[in-house]
Protein backbone atom coordinates (compact mmCIF):
# COMPACT_ATOMS: atom_id res chain seq x y z
CA UNK A 1 0.00 0.00 0.00
CA UNK A 2 1.18 3.23 -0.44
CA UNK A 3 0.97 5.07 2.21
CA UNK A 4 1.74 8.65 0.94
CA UNK A 5 -2.10 8.36 -0.53
CA UNK A 6 -3.80 7.82 2.76
CA UNK A 7 -6.76 10.50 3.42
CA UNK A 8 -5.66 13.10 5.26
CA UNK A 9 -8.40 13.63 7.31
CA UNK A 10 -7.58 10.53 8.86
CA UNK A 11 -4.30 10.12 11.13
CA UNK A 12 -2.32 7.62 9.40
CA UNK A 13 -1.31 6.05 13.16
CA UNK A 14 -5.66 5.29 13.67
CA UNK A 15 -5.29 3.50 10.01
CA UNK A 16 -2.41 1.60 11.27
CA UNK A 17 -3.88 1.07 14.44
CA UNK A 18 -7.56 -0.16 13.17
CA UNK A 19 -5.76 -2.09 10.46
CA UNK A 20 -3.22 -4.38 12.94
CA UNK A 21 -0.14 -2.54 10.81
CA UNK A 22 -2.23 -3.27 7.45
CA UNK A 23 -1.81 -6.72 7.97
CA UNK A 24 -3.11 -9.49 5.71
CA UNK A 25 -5.55 -11.05 7.90
CA UNK A 26 -7.35 -7.13 7.89
CA UNK A 27 -7.06 -7.11 3.80
CA UNK A 28 -10.24 -6.54 2.20
CA UNK A 29 -9.35 -7.22 -0.99
CA UNK A 30 -6.93 -5.70 -4.14
CA UNK A 31 -7.40 -3.35 -6.25
CA UNK A 32 -5.67 -1.95 -9.26
CA UNK A 33 -3.85 0.64 -7.10
CA UNK A 34 -2.77 -1.57 -3.85
CA UNK A 35 -4.34 -3.10 -0.92
CA UNK A 36 -7.95 -2.64 0.43
CA UNK A 37 -9.29 -1.98 3.78
CA UNK A 38 -12.27 -1.32 5.39
CA UNK A 39 -12.72 1.59 8.08
CA UNK A 40 -15.99 2.21 9.36
CA UNK A 41 -17.22 5.82 11.55
CA UNK A 42 -18.05 5.43 14.93
CA UNK A 43 -21.68 4.21 15.98
CA UNK A 44 -22.73 4.94 19.52
CA UNK A 45 -23.76 1.32 20.40
CA UNK A 46 -26.95 3.00 22.27
CA UNK A 47 -28.18 4.10 19.02
CA UNK A 48 -27.40 1.17 16.92
CA UNK A 49 -30.08 -1.79 15.35
CA UNK A 50 -30.16 -4.11 12.98
CA UNK A 51 -32.71 -4.05 9.81
CA UNK A 52 -35.11 -6.91 11.82
CA UNK A 53 -36.03 -3.99 13.97
CA UNK A 54 -38.12 -2.53 11.00
CA UNK A 55 -38.71 -5.85 9.46
CA UNK A 56 -40.79 -7.00 12.47
CA UNK A 57 -44.41 -6.27 11.58
CA UNK A 58 -45.21 -4.61 15.34
CA UNK A 59 -42.41 -2.49 15.24
CA UNK A 60 -44.67 0.33 13.98
CA UNK A 61 -42.06 1.94 11.97
CA UNK A 62 -44.15 4.08 8.99
CA UNK A 63 -43.53 3.64 5.34
CA UNK A 64 -41.45 7.48 4.86
CA UNK A 65 -38.87 5.69 7.28
CA UNK A 66 -39.19 2.62 5.66
CA UNK A 67 -38.44 3.52 2.04
CA UNK A 68 -35.74 5.53 3.50
CA UNK A 69 -34.14 2.33 4.30
CA UNK A 70 -34.62 0.86 1.27
CA UNK A 71 -33.01 3.87 -0.69
CA UNK A 72 -29.96 3.91 1.44
CA UNK A 73 -29.85 0.34 1.54
CA UNK A 74 -29.78 0.84 -2.52
CA UNK A 75 -27.31 3.42 -2.30
CA UNK A 76 -24.84 1.42 -0.16
CA UNK A 77 -24.67 -1.13 -2.95
CA UNK A 78 -24.60 0.86 -6.28
CA UNK A 79 -21.50 2.41 -4.17
CA UNK A 80 -20.14 -1.15 -4.27
CA UNK A 81 -21.25 -2.13 -7.50
CA UNK A 82 -21.03 0.84 -10.03
CA UNK A 83 -18.48 2.95 -7.97
CA UNK A 84 -15.92 1.48 -6.84
CA UNK A 85 -13.07 0.23 -9.33
CA UNK A 86 -12.87 -2.80 -9.33
CA UNK A 87 -16.53 -3.39 -8.16
CA UNK A 88 -17.16 -5.44 -5.26
CA UNK A 89 -19.35 -7.99 -4.72
CA UNK A 90 -20.97 -8.17 -0.82
CA UNK A 91 -21.62 -11.82 -1.18
CA UNK A 92 -24.11 -11.71 2.18
CA UNK A 93 -26.58 -9.47 2.05
CA UNK A 94 -29.14 -9.62 4.82
CA UNK A 95 -31.06 -7.93 8.06
CA UNK A 96 -28.02 -8.63 10.11
CA UNK A 97 -25.74 -7.27 8.13
CA UNK A 98 -27.28 -3.49 7.65
CA UNK A 99 -27.01 -1.52 10.31
CA UNK A 100 -29.06 1.18 11.29
CA UNK A 101 -27.88 4.16 12.98
CA UNK A 102 -30.00 6.88 15.38
CA UNK A 103 -31.12 8.46 12.75
CA UNK A 104 -32.22 5.16 10.98
CA UNK A 105 -29.77 5.63 8.19
CA UNK A 106 -28.28 2.23 6.46
CA UNK A 107 -24.70 1.04 6.57
CA UNK A 108 -24.12 -2.01 4.94
CA UNK A 109 -21.98 -3.94 7.23
CA UNK A 110 -19.54 -7.56 7.99
CA UNK A 111 -17.52 -7.67 4.22
CA UNK A 112 -16.38 -10.84 5.71
CA UNK A 113 -17.37 -12.59 2.50
CA UNK A 114 -16.99 -9.70 0.14
CA UNK A 115 -14.32 -9.54 -2.60
CA UNK A 116 -12.89 -6.78 -5.04
CA UNK A 117 -13.55 -8.20 -8.36
CA UNK A 118 -13.89 -7.85 -12.33
CA UNK A 119 -17.92 -7.58 -13.78
CA UNK A 120 -17.96 -10.90 -15.06
CA UNK A 121 -19.44 -13.60 -13.92
CA UNK A 122 -18.08 -16.65 -12.43
CA UNK A 123 -18.02 -19.93 -10.26
CA UNK A 124 -16.93 -20.67 -7.60
CA UNK A 125 -16.48 -23.73 -5.23
CA UNK A 126 -16.33 -21.19 -1.60
CA UNK A 127 -19.40 -20.93 0.54
CA UNK A 128 -20.53 -17.56 0.31
CA UNK A 129 -24.19 -16.46 1.29
CA UNK A 130 -26.75 -17.13 3.70
CA UNK A 131 -29.94 -19.37 2.81
CA UNK A 132 -33.01 -17.32 2.44
CA UNK A 133 -30.84 -14.87 0.55
CA UNK A 134 -29.32 -16.57 -2.70
CA UNK A 135 -30.56 -17.03 -5.88
CA UNK A 136 -31.06 -20.33 -7.54
CA UNK A 137 -27.96 -20.32 -9.89
CA UNK A 138 -25.68 -19.87 -7.20
CA UNK A 139 -27.69 -22.44 -4.69
CA UNK A 140 -27.34 -24.75 -8.07
CA UNK A 141 -24.57 -23.87 -9.58
CA UNK A 142 -22.07 -21.64 -7.43
CA UNK A 143 -22.67 -18.88 -10.15
CA UNK A 144 -21.35 -15.83 -8.55
CA UNK A 145 -22.09 -12.49 -10.43
CA UNK A 146 -23.69 -8.68 -9.46
CA UNK A 147 -26.81 -10.19 -10.07
CA UNK A 148 -26.29 -12.00 -6.64
CA UNK A 149 -26.34 -9.21 -4.62
CA UNK A 150 -29.46 -7.87 -6.13
CA UNK A 151 -31.59 -11.26 -5.44
CA UNK A 152 -30.77 -11.10 -1.71
CA UNK A 153 -31.70 -7.06 -1.80
CA UNK A 154 -35.01 -8.18 -3.42
CA UNK A 155 -35.63 -10.29 -0.69
CA UNK A 156 -34.41 -7.82 2.08
CA UNK A 157 -36.87 -4.73 0.29
CA UNK A 158 -39.76 -8.02 0.30
CA UNK A 159 -38.97 -8.19 3.97
CA UNK A 160 -39.18 -4.32 4.69
CA UNK A 161 -42.74 -3.89 3.02
CA UNK A 162 -44.73 -7.49 4.27
CA UNK A 163 -43.15 -8.13 7.22
CA UNK A 164 -40.23 -11.48 8.04
CA UNK A 165 -43.13 -14.12 5.90
CA UNK A 166 -43.34 -12.04 2.96
CA UNK A 167 -41.02 -13.63 0.94
CA UNK A 168 -42.11 -17.01 1.81
CA UNK A 169 -45.92 -15.30 0.64
CA UNK A 170 -44.66 -13.72 -2.62
CA UNK A 171 -43.65 -17.18 -3.74
CA UNK A 172 -47.40 -19.10 -3.37
CA UNK A 173 -48.87 -16.60 -5.50
CA UNK A 174 -48.63 -14.79 -8.43
CA UNK A 175 -46.41 -11.28 -8.70
CA UNK A 176 -49.60 -9.50 -9.79
CA UNK A 177 -51.66 -10.87 -6.93
CA UNK A 178 -48.86 -10.24 -4.37
CA UNK A 179 -48.14 -6.83 -6.00
CA UNK A 180 -52.06 -6.10 -4.67
CA UNK A 181 -51.77 -7.56 -1.27
CA UNK A 182 -48.97 -5.73 -0.29
CA UNK A 183 -50.32 -2.64 -2.03
CA UNK A 184 -53.94 -3.07 -0.64
CA UNK A 185 -52.03 -3.67 3.09
CA UNK A 186 -50.36 -0.18 2.98
CA UNK A 187 -52.85 1.65 1.55
CA UNK A 188 -55.02 0.55 4.54
CA UNK A 189 -52.29 0.94 7.01
CA UNK A 190 -52.06 4.64 5.99
CA UNK A 191 -55.22 5.61 5.34
CA UNK A 192 -55.68 4.27 9.02
CA UNK A 193 -52.98 6.56 10.35
CA UNK A 194 -54.66 9.80 8.19
CA UNK A 195 -51.80 10.42 6.07
CA UNK A 196 -51.61 13.60 4.28
CA UNK A 197 -49.55 12.07 0.66
CA UNK A 198 -51.63 9.11 0.77
CA UNK A 199 -51.83 8.57 -3.06
CA UNK A 200 -47.70 9.91 -3.19
CA UNK A 201 -46.81 7.35 -0.68
CA UNK A 202 -49.31 4.44 -2.84
CA UNK A 203 -47.43 4.96 -5.62
CA UNK A 204 -43.69 4.22 -3.87
CA UNK A 205 -45.34 0.95 -2.43
CA UNK A 206 -46.36 -0.41 -5.88
CA UNK A 207 -43.16 0.54 -7.47
CA UNK A 208 -40.81 -0.86 -4.37
CA UNK A 209 -42.55 -3.73 -4.56
CA UNK A 210 -42.40 -4.34 -8.38
CA UNK A 211 -39.04 -3.71 -7.99
CA UNK A 212 -38.40 -5.91 -5.61
CA UNK A 213 -40.00 -9.04 -7.15
CA UNK A 214 -37.77 -8.02 -9.97
CA UNK A 215 -34.90 -8.42 -7.95
CA UNK A 216 -35.85 -11.85 -7.14
CA UNK A 217 -36.22 -13.12 -10.66
CA UNK A 218 -35.19 -16.84 -11.37
CA UNK A 219 -33.67 -16.08 -14.56
CA UNK A 220 -30.61 -13.39 -13.04
CA UNK A 221 -30.68 -12.02 -16.37
CA UNK A 222 -34.06 -10.66 -16.13
CA UNK A 223 -32.88 -8.81 -12.79
CA UNK A 224 -32.35 -5.10 -12.63
CA UNK A 225 -28.88 -3.32 -12.01
CA UNK A 226 -28.48 -1.45 -8.93
CA UNK A 227 -28.26 1.60 -11.28
CA UNK A 228 -31.31 0.98 -12.64
CA UNK A 229 -32.92 0.56 -9.24
CA UNK A 230 -32.11 3.98 -7.71
CA UNK A 231 -32.75 5.86 -11.42
CA UNK A 232 -36.35 4.25 -11.08
CA UNK A 233 -36.52 5.10 -7.27
CA UNK A 234 -35.46 9.01 -8.02
CA UNK A 235 -38.43 8.47 -10.70
CA UNK A 236 -41.01 7.31 -8.68
CA UNK A 237 -40.20 10.05 -6.12
CA UNK A 238 -40.79 12.43 -9.20
CA UNK A 239 -44.24 10.78 -9.60
CA UNK A 240 -45.33 10.66 -6.39
CA UNK A 241 -44.49 14.42 -6.30
CA UNK A 242 -47.07 14.97 -9.46
CA UNK A 243 -49.75 12.85 -7.65
CA UNK A 244 -49.74 15.38 -4.83
CA UNK A 245 -49.09 18.29 -6.47
CA UNK A 246 -52.75 17.19 -8.13
CA UNK A 247 -54.27 16.54 -4.70
CA UNK A 248 -53.20 20.39 -3.79
CA UNK A 249 -54.41 21.65 -6.73
CA UNK A 250 -57.20 20.01 -9.00
CA UNK A 251 -57.61 23.25 -10.96
CA UNK A 252 -53.95 23.47 -12.54
CA UNK A 253 -54.93 20.59 -15.30
CA UNK A 254 -57.94 19.98 -17.11
CA UNK A 255 -56.55 16.68 -18.32
CA UNK A 256 -56.87 13.74 -16.11
CA UNK A 257 -55.08 12.09 -18.99
CA UNK A 258 -51.89 13.98 -17.95
CA UNK A 259 -51.78 12.44 -14.53
CA UNK A 260 -52.02 8.82 -16.04
CA UNK A 261 -49.41 9.31 -18.82
CA UNK A 262 -46.79 10.79 -16.35
CA UNK A 263 -47.34 7.91 -14.21
CA UNK A 264 -46.96 5.65 -16.94
CA UNK A 265 -43.89 7.02 -17.85
CA UNK A 266 -42.03 6.75 -14.72
CA UNK A 267 -43.06 3.03 -14.68
CA UNK A 268 -41.42 2.08 -18.30
CA UNK A 269 -38.28 4.35 -18.22
CA UNK A 270 -36.27 2.26 -16.83
CA UNK A 271 -36.23 -0.62 -19.12
CA UNK A 272 -36.54 1.97 -21.83
CA UNK A 273 -33.45 3.53 -20.76
CA UNK A 274 -32.01 0.37 -20.99
CA UNK A 275 -32.70 -0.56 -24.17
CA UNK A 276 -31.76 2.76 -25.73
CA UNK A 277 -28.25 2.83 -24.24
CA UNK A 278 -28.20 0.19 -26.41
CA UNK A 279 -25.44 1.34 -29.22
CA UNK A 280 -26.64 -1.46 -31.81
CA UNK A 281 -30.62 -1.91 -31.37
CA UNK A 282 -32.19 0.88 -33.73
CA UNK A 283 -35.64 2.23 -33.12
CA UNK A 284 -37.93 3.27 -30.69
CA UNK A 285 -39.39 1.06 -27.61
CA UNK A 286 -42.91 0.22 -28.84
CA UNK A 287 -44.67 -0.21 -25.26
CA UNK A 288 -47.02 1.36 -23.19
CA UNK A 289 -45.88 4.84 -23.08
CA UNK A 290 -45.41 4.71 -26.62
CA UNK A 291 -48.75 3.36 -27.18
CA UNK A 292 -49.83 6.38 -24.98
CA UNK A 293 -49.02 9.00 -27.36
CA UNK A 294 -50.93 7.34 -30.06
CA UNK A 295 -54.82 8.70 -30.49
CA UNK A 296 -56.57 4.98 -30.49
CA UNK A 297 -54.85 3.98 -27.07
CA UNK A 298 -54.68 6.96 -25.48
CA UNK A 299 -56.07 6.35 -21.92
CA UNK A 300 -56.94 2.65 -22.55
CA UNK A 301 -55.80 -0.40 -21.62
CA UNK A 302 -52.86 -1.49 -23.62
CA UNK A 303 -52.16 -5.68 -23.56
CA UNK A 304 -49.42 -7.29 -25.39
CA UNK A 305 -50.94 -8.16 -28.20
CA UNK A 306 -51.06 -4.31 -28.52
CA UNK A 307 -47.79 -3.82 -28.74
CA UNK A 308 -46.75 -6.33 -30.84
CA UNK A 309 -49.16 -5.51 -33.48
CA UNK A 310 -47.83 -1.72 -33.27
CA UNK A 311 -44.41 -3.25 -33.76
CA UNK A 312 -45.28 -5.31 -36.70
CA UNK A 313 -46.82 -2.16 -38.13
CA UNK A 314 -43.48 0.17 -37.13
CA UNK A 315 -41.08 -2.09 -38.88
CA UNK A 316 -39.47 0.04 -41.07
CA UNK A 317 -40.52 3.37 -39.23
CA UNK A 318 -37.88 6.46 -39.85
CA UNK A 319 -36.20 3.92 -41.87
CA UNK A 320 -34.75 2.09 -38.45
CA UNK A 321 -34.76 -1.33 -40.46
CA UNK A 322 -32.12 0.53 -42.97
CA UNK A 323 -30.21 1.88 -40.30
CA UNK A 324 -29.51 -1.37 -38.97
CA UNK A 325 -28.53 -2.42 -42.26
CA UNK A 326 -25.94 0.27 -42.52
CA UNK A 327 -24.60 -0.18 -39.10
CA UNK A 328 -23.55 -3.46 -40.03
CA UNK A 329 -22.01 -2.86 -43.38
CA UNK A 330 -20.03 -0.01 -41.52
CA UNK A 331 -18.73 -3.03 -39.29
CA UNK A 332 -18.03 -5.34 -42.71
CA UNK A 333 -16.35 -2.40 -44.22
CA UNK A 334 -13.72 -1.94 -40.83
CA UNK A 335 -13.20 -5.50 -40.86
CA UNK A 336 -12.53 -6.03 -44.20
CA UNK A 337 -12.53 -9.30 -46.47
CA UNK A 338 -12.92 -12.56 -45.52
CA UNK A 339 -15.66 -14.86 -44.65
CA UNK A 340 -18.66 -12.98 -42.34
CA UNK A 341 -22.13 -13.25 -41.02
CA UNK A 342 -24.46 -9.39 -41.51
CA UNK A 343 -27.15 -10.14 -39.26
CA UNK A 344 -30.18 -8.61 -37.84
CA UNK A 345 -32.98 -9.55 -35.64
CA UNK A 346 -36.24 -7.92 -35.20
CA UNK A 347 -38.22 -8.00 -32.15
CA UNK A 348 -42.00 -7.91 -32.03
CA UNK A 349 -43.00 -10.12 -29.23
CA UNK A 350 -44.64 -7.12 -27.26
CA UNK A 351 -41.82 -7.29 -25.04
CA UNK A 352 -37.96 -6.59 -24.14
CA UNK A 353 -36.03 -10.10 -24.67
CA UNK A 354 -33.17 -10.81 -22.89
CA UNK A 355 -29.95 -12.82 -24.14
CA UNK A 356 -28.87 -15.41 -22.86
CA UNK A 357 -26.54 -17.18 -24.34
CA UNK A 358 -24.51 -17.85 -27.93
CA UNK A 359 -22.03 -19.90 -29.06
CA UNK A 360 -19.40 -20.37 -32.22
CA UNK A 361 -18.75 -23.37 -33.75
CA UNK A 362 -16.70 -21.52 -36.08
CA UNK A 363 -15.49 -17.56 -36.14
CA UNK A 364 -16.33 -14.98 -33.49
CA UNK A 365 -18.40 -12.11 -32.76
CA UNK A 366 -17.30 -9.19 -34.56
CA UNK A 367 -16.50 -5.47 -32.73
CA UNK A 368 -19.92 -4.97 -31.89
CA UNK A 369 -20.95 -7.67 -29.27
CA UNK A 370 -24.80 -9.59 -28.94
CA UNK A 371 -27.17 -6.35 -27.89
CA UNK A 372 -28.25 -7.95 -24.03
CA UNK A 373 -31.78 -6.65 -24.55
CA UNK A 374 -33.52 -5.54 -27.67
CA UNK A 375 -36.45 -4.08 -26.68
CA UNK A 376 -40.45 -4.34 -28.93
CA UNK A 377 -39.86 -2.44 -31.97
CA UNK A 378 -36.40 -2.41 -32.08
CA UNK A 379 -34.15 -4.24 -35.19
CA UNK A 380 -30.50 -5.71 -33.64
CA UNK A 381 -27.70 -5.24 -35.89
CA UNK A 382 -24.23 -7.25 -35.08
CA UNK A 383 -21.65 -8.81 -37.18
CA UNK A 384 -19.83 -12.38 -36.88
CA UNK A 385 -16.69 -13.09 -38.54
CA UNK A 386 -14.39 -15.65 -38.79
CA UNK A 387 -10.96 -16.17 -37.53
CA UNK A 388 -8.09 -14.69 -39.36
CA UNK A 389 -5.55 -17.62 -40.82
CA UNK A 390 -9.01 -20.19 -40.50
CA UNK A 391 -11.20 -21.14 -43.52
CA UNK A 392 -13.27 -22.69 -41.02
CA UNK A 393 -16.30 -19.86 -42.11
CA UNK A 394 -18.73 -18.27 -39.76
CA UNK A 395 -20.68 -20.47 -38.03
CA UNK A 396 -22.75 -19.35 -34.83
CA UNK A 397 -26.03 -19.50 -32.94
CA UNK A 398 -27.27 -16.64 -30.31
CA UNK A 399 -30.41 -17.17 -27.92
CA UNK A 400 -32.78 -14.72 -26.48
CA UNK A 401 -34.99 -15.21 -23.95
CA UNK A 402 -38.75 -13.98 -23.18
CA UNK A 403 -42.07 -14.64 -22.55
CA UNK A 404 -44.93 -16.73 -24.69
CA UNK A 405 -48.44 -15.88 -24.88
CA UNK A 406 -48.85 -18.16 -21.83
CA UNK A 407 -46.50 -16.28 -19.80
CA UNK A 408 -43.94 -18.89 -19.61
CA UNK A 409 -40.21 -18.44 -20.66
CA UNK A 410 -38.72 -19.92 -23.56
CA UNK A 411 -35.78 -19.80 -25.52
CA UNK A 412 -35.24 -17.51 -29.13
CA UNK A 413 -32.45 -19.55 -31.07
CA UNK A 414 -31.35 -17.85 -34.36
CA UNK A 415 -27.88 -19.96 -35.60
CA UNK A 416 -26.37 -19.15 -39.09
CA UNK A 417 -23.45 -20.61 -41.13
CA UNK A 418 -21.52 -18.92 -44.04
CA UNK A 419 -19.97 -21.10 -46.77
CA UNK A 420 -16.78 -23.26 -45.54
CA UNK A 421 -14.47 -26.49 -46.67
CA UNK A 422 -16.96 -28.89 -45.35
CA UNK A 423 -20.72 -26.89 -46.18
CA UNK A 424 -20.91 -25.57 -49.25
CA UNK A 425 -23.66 -23.43 -49.24
CA UNK A 426 -25.39 -20.76 -46.66
CA UNK A 427 -27.67 -22.08 -43.36
CA UNK A 428 -29.99 -20.17 -41.73
CA UNK A 429 -32.01 -21.96 -38.06
CA UNK A 430 -34.02 -20.62 -35.64
CA UNK A 431 -36.10 -22.10 -33.37
CA UNK A 432 -38.34 -21.97 -29.90
CA UNK A 433 -37.99 -24.29 -27.01
CA UNK A 434 -37.93 -24.42 -23.10
CA UNK A 435 -35.22 -22.52 -21.03
CA UNK A 436 -31.83 -23.46 -21.30
CA UNK A 437 -32.75 -26.84 -23.83
CA UNK A 438 -30.18 -25.04 -26.82
CA UNK A 439 -27.78 -24.36 -24.23
CA UNK A 440 -27.72 -28.30 -23.44
CA UNK A 441 -27.69 -29.45 -26.96
CA UNK A 442 -25.47 -27.81 -28.78
CA UNK A 443 -24.13 -31.30 -30.66
CA UNK A 444 -27.67 -31.40 -32.11
CA UNK A 445 -28.04 -27.53 -32.80
CA UNK A 446 -24.95 -28.07 -34.92
CA UNK A 447 -26.35 -31.35 -36.90
CA UNK A 448 -29.39 -29.33 -37.93
CA UNK A 449 -27.63 -26.37 -39.23
CA UNK A 450 -25.58 -28.78 -41.23
CA UNK A 451 -29.30 -30.27 -42.07
CA UNK A 452 -30.54 -26.62 -42.83
CA UNK A 453 -31.31 -24.53 -45.58
CA UNK A 454 -31.53 -20.68 -46.49
CA UNK A 455 -34.87 -20.49 -44.40
CA UNK A 456 -36.04 -21.44 -41.64
CA UNK A 457 -39.18 -21.11 -39.10
CA UNK A 458 -40.77 -22.23 -35.58
CA UNK A 459 -43.89 -21.85 -34.05
CA UNK A 460 -44.62 -22.33 -30.01
CA UNK A 461 -47.32 -21.27 -27.45
CA UNK A 462 -48.68 -18.07 -29.54
CA UNK A 463 -44.98 -17.19 -30.78
CA UNK A 464 -43.23 -17.06 -33.90
CA UNK A 465 -39.99 -17.20 -34.89
CA UNK A 466 -38.23 -16.86 -38.73
CA UNK A 467 -34.79 -16.37 -40.09
CA UNK A 468 -33.46 -16.38 -43.56
CA UNK A 469 -29.67 -16.37 -45.00
CA UNK A 470 -28.46 -15.02 -48.36
CA UNK A 471 -25.72 -16.01 -50.74
CA UNK A 472 -21.77 -15.23 -50.79
CA UNK A 473 -19.16 -15.55 -48.57
CA UNK A 474 -20.61 -12.28 -46.61
CA UNK A 475 -24.46 -12.81 -46.61
CA UNK A 476 -26.94 -10.76 -44.86
CA UNK A 477 -28.58 -12.66 -42.30
CA UNK A 478 -32.40 -11.56 -41.15
CA UNK A 479 -34.53 -12.92 -38.19
CA UNK A 480 -37.53 -11.65 -36.81
CA UNK A 481 -39.36 -12.82 -33.58
CA UNK A 482 -43.14 -12.25 -32.99
CA UNK A 483 -46.11 -12.75 -31.47
CA UNK A 484 -49.40 -13.76 -32.73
Amino acid sequence: MDHATVVPSLAYHLLDQMTNGFSEDRELGRGTYGKVYLVLPYFNINFLWTLFVVIDESSGHDWHTRYAIIKGICKGLKYLHEELEPPMFHLDLKPANVLLDENWLPKIGDFGLSRLIDERTRITASSVGTIGYLPPEYINHHVISNKLDIFSLGVIIIKIMAGPTGYSKSAEISSQQFTELVHRNWRNRLQAASVNALESYCIQVKRCIEMALSCVEVDRHKRPTIGNILNELNETETASQFADALLKDPESTTNQESQQTHITEVEEKREREQVRETENCFGEVVDNYRLDKMARYMGKHKAREDRAREAWNLVDEHDKDNKASKYVKGLKSLYGNGQSTLCRLYNETGDTIHQVANHDWAGHIGSAPYPATIGNGQWAAFHHVHRAGESSGSVAAVVYRGENKHGQDKDYIVAWSTPCSFWHRNKAFCGISDVDWFQNNLEKILYIISDADYSSSDKSGGCEIEAKIGRGHSPKFNARISYR
